[in-house]
């Protein structure tokens, strides 16, 4: 049983998750992996060019292009920024941000004890069902993991109290929206696996022989 006191910081682990569904009818999976030790994370997602490595103390994020064996180095500060108005973006013009809300329901999802968070956009162009459970611990402060990976936390501040509160971490999340036009987005994740890593193993630096770019 964990200790009522402040929740200990866990060992370097890294998150994998499942993602599955389809945007305007076209199919979509993909495979994230979260990789998080204190005040660094390393974040992939093979639907997107880059991955993203965070240092927090050093406020900077390196945009790994593995293809091109290249990267370029931005601040904390702007990549939070760009994920936010992605999540604004995404929720369409007039979106109206309502209260993240605790359902009330409890479920058993994939073997552990779970609640259920709901967020949405008024009218409903966006809506996230998110599944949470105290059995994962959140690998680091919430602030950072919902800002600065998802922009969540900037659209919804809710969100990190509620994080903050309950130490949680997402087992599962459905997202369905219907933007003007009739495009309709469905996108379920599920978390399909936790390894606990060595920070010596390079997770959270820049692959040797790499070029760094400049921004333009």
């Amino acid at each position: 049983m964990r200790s009522s006191g402040k929740p200990e910081q866990p060992s370097p682990v890294c998150i994998r998750e499942d993602v599955a569904g389809s945007i305007g009818g076209r199919s979509l999976t993909a495979i994230r992996r979260s990789c998080y030790a204190p005040s660094r994370a390393s974040l992939y997602d093979s639907s997107m060019q880059y991955r993203a490595l965070i240092d927090l103390k050093d406020k900077s994020v390196l945009l790994i292009d593995d293809r091109n064996r290249s990267y370029v180095q931005i601040t904390v500060d702007a990549f939070r920024s760009q994920a936010a108005e992605g999540m604004r973006l995404l929720a369409g013009p007039g979106g109206k941000r309502l209260p993240v809300r605790e359902t009330g329901r409890t479920e058993k999802v994939q073997g552990r004890s779970c609640f259920e968070v709901s967020l949405f956009f008024e009218p409903q162009s966006l809506k996230m069902d998110l599944w949470l459970s105290k059995e994962i611990p959140a690998p680091l402060d919430a602030y950072f993991i919902f800002t600065a990976n998802s922009g969540i936390g900037e659209t919804f501040p809710g969100m990190l109290t509620l994080l903050r509160k309950h130490n949680a971490y997402i087992v599962e999340s459905t997202m369905t929206m219907l933007r003007p036009g009739g495009l309709e987005v469905r996108l379920y994740s599920r978390l399909s696996g936790i390894e606990e890593i060595d920070q010596s193993d390079g997770a959270f630096a820049p692959p040797k022989g790499y070029e760094k770019l400049s921004v333009k």
